[in-house]
C-alpha cells in the first residue's frame, strides 16, 4: 500500500510539473501529537509526541492577480516520544494536500504582506518506536484538514513565513488522530 502511494505520488508530482503554473517550496519544522483510542489492553490512550523537519514543495495549478490554487505534500522526517515507553520513536508523514492560497506567497509575484491558505487532502504516518518494553510500528492514515497564514518578514530579500495548523482524521482501525502545527519558511 505504500509503495503504491509513493509511487503515485511521485509520478503525478513529476508528471504535474510539466504544466504547472508555478512551483513554489517551503522549509521549516512541525510538532504534533499522535492520539489513538482505549484500547482494551490498557486503560489509556496511545498518544505519541513527535518533532519532525519539514519540507513542503507545491505547485500552483491555477492562479489568478493575488490567489492560486496548489497542489502539495508536506513532507516530515522526525523524533518523537510514546507515552507509554521510555524510548524514541522516528517518523515520516507524507500528505498529499490541494489548498486554497490567498495574498502573500500565493504566486511567486505577489507583493501582499499578510496571506494564507485553507486545504484538505489525504495523509499517511509510519512511525517505528522501540523501547525496553520491545518494538512497534504504528501507521496512521486518512483525511487531513489545514490552515495557516503567510507574512513577509524581509522586504529586502523578499522572505516570508508561514503558521499553520492541521488535522487528521485516522480512517485505520485505531483511529489515530493527529493535530499539529508548523512553521515553514517560503523560499
Amino acid at each position: 500500500m505504500l509503495k503504491k502511494f509513493l509511487f503515485f505520488i511521485v509520478f503525478f508530482f513529476f508528471t504535474a510539473g510539466i504544466n504547472a503554473q508555478s512551483f513554489m517550496s517551503s522549509y521549516g519544522g512541525t510538532a504534533s501529537i499522535i492520539q489513538g483510542k482505549e484500547t482494551s489492553d490498557g486503560p489509556y490512550k496511545s498518544v505519541l509526541y513527535q518533532l519532525c523537519g519539514t519540507y513542503f514543495p507545491r505547485y500552483n495549478l491555477s492562479e489568478s492577480d493575488n490567489s492560486s490554487i496548489s497542489l502539495g505534500m508536506p513532507l516530515s522526517v522526525g523524533i518523537g516520544q510514546v507515552n507509554n515507553a521510555d524510548g524514541v520513536a522516528f517518523s515520516v508523514d507524507v500528505p498529499l494536500m490541494g489548498d486554497y492560497n490567498f495574498g502573500c506567497d500565493a504566486i511567486p509575484e505577489s507583493e501582499s504582506g499578510l496571506g494564507g491558505y485553507l486545504g484538505a487532502g489525504f495523509g499517511y504516518t509510519c512511525t517505528s518506536a522501540s523501547s525496553y518494553f520491545g518494538s512497534s510500528n504504528l501507521s496512521s492514515y486518512g483525511l487531513m484538514i489545514h490552515a495557516g497564514v503567510r507574512l513577509i518578514v524581509s522586504q529586502k530579500f523578499s522572505q516570508s513565513m508561514s503558521f499553520g495548523l492541521f488535522y487528521k482524521f485516522g480512517i485505520e482501525q485505531e483511529k489515530f488522530k493527529t493535530i499539529g502545527f508548523n512553521f515553514l519558511i517560503d523560499l
